[in-house]
């Protein structure tokens, strides 16, 4: 579990750095993932240049979790963001205009004691435990 968060952490750090170090836009997609909670090693998150991609395997990667390296979690993303823009300006994901955090990505490895990765609109990333402190994380 914290390694998860550590990994997802370290990806946006990075998409962050490089959108605005390169002076383009990066985006941060979920694949393999849904809004649905499911039991799944067969999964990635990936910065990329690209606005569009398809698959793990993708050639232009700026950073990468592989879940296959996250075994056993349950996890789903947020409903209305499979992909997320970073600006090339400013670092900022691109929350359609909300300035509301989202629970970006939520995962579990023992039913009942999840985490989730809350984004804000300037691109922090906090962790906290949903309906409890679990793992040495605040409740949500």
């Amino acid at each position: 579990m914290k390694r998860t968060s550590t990994e997802l952490r370290g990806l946006i750090v990075a998409a962050k750095s490089e959108a605005v170090m390169r002076g383009t836009d990066v985006y941060l997609h979920t694949i393999g993932l849904t809004s649905t909670k499911t039991l799944t090693d067969n999964w990635c998150l990936i910065a990329t240049t690209d606005a569009t991609i398809t698959d793990c395997d993708h050639s232009n990667v700026l950073y990468k979790v592989d879940g296959s390296q996250m075994t056993g979690l349950n996890i789903q993303r947020h409903d209305s963001y499979a992909t997320i823009r970073i600006d090339k300006m400013n670092g900022q994901p691109d929350f359609n205009n909300s300035a509301e955090p989202i629970d970006w990505i939520t995962f579990e490895k023992e039913s009942g004691k999840a985490l989730t990765m809350q984004m804000s609109w300037m691109g922090r990333l906090y962790e906290c435990g949903v309906d409890g402190e679990w793992y040495g994380a605040a409740v949500c």
